[in-house]
């Protein structure tokens, strides 16, 4: 067995301990009270009678050890089988792993069962003997109740900071625990009902014992059983307001929560109080506002410089320098610009130019490509750089046919509204770069450099010589996975280089 299997089952095996040793020790410190609260509560003679009837059940006791324990097993065991297999990263094959939020509450009412059963066998006994008082029957079932009671709310409490602090951390170590399907979310009124049971029912419901048991008279005894009655109701509504106080700005935080991981940053939570929960929704309404500025900065710093350039940088990745990569380099420039613009206004020019920018770093963006730079009439794109590309190549072909097609429609449109159709050439190159920052510790650029970007950009200036729309040097060529779409244009030697190059064009 590895050492992750090993962990596992310790994990498994102490959850499953401290689950049935906590019953038992529960149902006993009951026992306990039982003993000690009894004889202060009830009158003597109720309390021996009690007891005589504790005596005639004394052989079927075993039974409310019994009852909860299988109870437990038959709960517990699938449960624990999921957390098992969640802890060593296999599926759930028939129970959810959000279950096992469930043990705390589930167990600690499993766990009183035995003394429902006791109850059960006190009310048989009484039928049987029908000599037996109706008032013995109801202090002895008074008991049952207080045990029960106490041995819930210990057993709850108990069980629920275990599995805060030890269980759950480890079988759900990344949180997201509202994601989880098969529990019953035991919300937080739900706990103030506990709370209640722990602070008020249990101390109201033993001084009602002792007056209970010590009045004589009906009126009283009635009158009584009344002022109980109305103090019970009135800390259960209590209670239901109280949780409501917490539970209303917690379920708007939550929504508000909620909102922000969906991308919505518009946070504006009432602040009506200067307590606990006033602080958390003032924190969170600048915590939204934050984020929202945050998102503004990243929106308009994705729109300086290319999306994927800008995740590159925010991750962390700003010092000078770069890695060498292979890449593909894709240059166009517009032809007879000075032509065309000699006679336009600068509005119209910058108007005509960031359309024509638009419509063609469309297909860059598409093919997974980066517009690294604008250069005047010009633009430079780079494929596999800095996100890895596998198929730079092919993308970056498939984008400068796309770009062609894309201004060829941008044309029609000048065309209808009187302004000059752009002519511009494309160069394609595939080749090794140096990718990375390049500039001053105070101002810098992500780029690439290298005799790739060089060739790249004297193989567009060769489709003005050659009349081209597009070439693609050899190199390129040789990373497509097919050739098909292209076919040998000319051999040319390029301004600086010695060697001839293969340029290729559309067919």
């Amino acid at each position: 067995m590895d050492s992750k299997k090993k962990k596992s089952l310790r994990i498994v095996l102490t959850t499953m301990l401290a689950v049935f040793l906590l019953n038992p020790l529960s149902n006993i410190g009951a026992v306990v009270i039982i003993y000690l609260v009894g004889p202060l509560v009830f009158t003597q003679a109720d309390w021996i009678a009690s007891e005589q009837l504790f005596e005639l059940i004394k052989d079927k006791e075993w039974l409310n050890r019994v009852v909860p324990s299988v109870l437990i097993i038959l709960y517990l065991t699938p449960i624990l089988i999921a957390m098992y297999r969640k802890l060593i990263g296999k599926p759930a094959k028939r129970f959810s792993p959000g279950r096992i939020l469930d043990v705390p509450l589930k167990i600690s009412l499993i766990g009183i069962s035995g003394w429902i059963v006791e109850e059960i066998l006190f009310l048989s006994i009484w039928f049987k003997q029908p000599l037996i008082a109706s008032s013995t029957l109801i202090v002895t079932s008074l008991e049952m109740l207080l045990a029960a009671i106490f041995s819930f709310v210990v057993s709850f409490f108990i069980l629920e900071m275990v599995f805060r602090r030890y269980v759950i951390p480890r079988v759900f170590p990344d949180g997201n625990l509202s994601e989880l399907a098969g529990n019953t979310n035991f919300s937080i009124r739900g706990r103030f009902f506990v709370y209640y049971i722990t602070a008020a029912l249990f101390p109201i419901y033993i001084l009602s014992l002792f007056v209970l048991s010590r009045i004589g008279e009906s009126d009283s005894y009635s009158g009584y059983i009344t002022m109980i009655v109305v103090i019970l109701v009135s800390g259960a509504v209590l209670t239901y307001l109280v949780s409501g106080y917490f539970r209303e700005p917690l379920l708007l935080m939550k929504n508000a929560v909620l909102n922000i991981r969906q991308g919505d940053y518009n946070v504006n939570l009432p602040v009506t109080s200067n307590d606990e929960l006033g602080l958390l929704s003032e924190n969170l309404n600048d915590l939204g506002k934050e984020l929202l500025e945050k998102e503004l900065m990243k929106e308009t710093f994705g729109k300086v410089v290319d999306p994927s350039v800008r995740d590159h940088l925010m991750s962390g990745n700003l010092k000078l320098g770069g890695e060498e990569r292979i890449v593909t380099v894709l240059f166009t420039d517009i032809r007879n610009y000075t032509g065309l613009t000699e006679k336009m206004d600068p509005e119209t020019v910058v108007m005509w130019l960031n359309r024509y920018f638009n419509s063609v770093s469309g297909p860059v963006t598409r093919y997974g490509g980066i517009v690294n730079k604008y250069i005047g009439d010009a633009l430079m794109a780079v494929f596999g750089a800095p996100r890895e590309d596998k198929d730079h190549a092919s993308n970056a072909a498939m984008a400068a046919l796309a770009m062609i097609e894309a201004r060829e429609k941008m044309n029609e449109q000048f065309k209808v509204e009187g302004l000059p159709a752009i002519n511009a050439g494309i160069g394609v190159h595939t080749g090794k770069v140096l990718a990375g920052n390049i500039g001053s510790a105070s101002r810098m650029e992500y780029t690439v450099i290298g005799d790739t970007v060089n060739v790249a950009a004297r193989v567009e200036k060769m489709t003005k010589e050659l009349k081209l729309s597009l070439l693609i040097t050899e190199m390129t060529i040789d990373q497509l996975d097919t050739n098909a779409g292209f076919k040998k244009a000319a051999l040319c030697k390029l301004r600086g280089r010695s060697e001839q190059v293969k340029l290729y064009k559309p067919v």
